[in-house]
């Protein structure tokens, strides 16, 4: 497998991919065969976030502002070797369904192994902020596993015509290999707002002689 790419905006040119998978490893069908090749090759993106969030994202979410993604890669496709690193400035995270809003998001971080390590993360949520580090790993063959830590300090979690809340505290989520993912944390909320909406049976008419 050989793959090679190029991402354009108004035709220049911010991102390039490269990746090579041979030969194929072993396995009883074409899937493991492929997790167990070597993997090689790079990835350079100098962009629009949006873009690249595009790909992956969760529906009713988004992801604005510039971000520069410089990576190589090698090892095999189910536990590959990074090294690289990964600057954001003034992005933006919106989340639909609960009306959070995170602003000013600066995110610098660095591949190293089978891992992306988040050296720290900060944003404005409302008049509050977050902060936070940690890492994700990319590795298939241990379950992807995940560690990170965040701080909370008046921070607008919700706004929404249904739920608005604000938080202090600290959470993490942490994902180890063959397990689910835990959220947890002590969390402080001085005022929450929540509205109910119950609808009303619809009244439906009886139509005759049809």
């Amino acid at each position: 497998g050989d793959v090679r790419a190029v991402m354009r905006q108004r035709g220049t040119v911010i991102g390039r991919l490269q990746a090579l998978v041979k030969p194929f490893g072993g396995g009883s069908n074409w899937s493991e065969r492929l997790m167990a090749a070597p993997l090689s090759g790079g990835f350079r993106y100098n962009g629009p976030s949006e873009t690249l969030y595009s790909f992956a994202g969760p529906a009713q979410q988004a992801v604005s502002g510039p971000i520069a993604v410089a990576a190589d890669f090698r090892c095999v496709v189910n536990s590959p070797c990074l090294e690289g690193v990964i600057h954001g400035k003034d992005m933006v995270y919106e989340n639909q369904a609960f009306g959070t809003r995170l602003t000013g998001m600066t995110i610098n971080g660095r591949f190293n192994g089978d891992r992306l390590l988040i050296e720290n993360m900060t944003a404005k949520a409302g008049d509050g902020s977050i902060e936070a580090n940690g890492f994700i790993s990319f590795a298939a063959a241990q379950g992807y596993p995940m560690n990170i830590s965040a701080k909370l300090q008046k921070a607008r979690l919700a706004r929404s015509d249904n739920l608005g809340a604000e938080a202090t505290g600290d959470l993490q989520l942490l994902k180890s290999a063959g397990e689910t993912a835990i959220l947890s944390g002590d969390l402080r909320i001085p005022e929450a707002r929540y509205k109910y909406v119950r609808e009303g049976a619809a009244s439906v008419p009886s139509l005759t002689g049809v």
